[in-house]
């Protein structure tokens, strides 16, 4: 049996919605697994640890027309927490 692939749709918050880019994981794999491969797409992180990196999952309308986006601490969990 292959590995399942899923692809994530990442953006750093505060950056405009235009800056959104893709990530490929494991489905099994860890929230360590996504921090590597967001880190390795988003060269603006290469100065800091994975580990001070904080995942979110969000529902981001990509038809969202605003510069950039903070989602309100209600639309968002943690992804340590999973």
């Amino acid at each position: 049996m292959s590995a399942i692939i899923i692809k994530l749709s990442c953006l750093i918050n505060f950056h405009p919605i235009d800056h959104v880019f893709s990530i490929k994981v494991l489905k099994n794999g860890t929230v360590d697994d996504i921090r590597s491969q967001v880190k390795a797409k988003e060269k603006t992180l290469a100065q800091f640890d994975i580990n001070d990196l904080r995942l979110w999952r969000v529902n981001i309308p990509l038809t969202c027309s605003t510069q950039s986006i903070q989602m309100p601490a209600s639309e968002r969990w943690e992804v340590a927490k999973y």
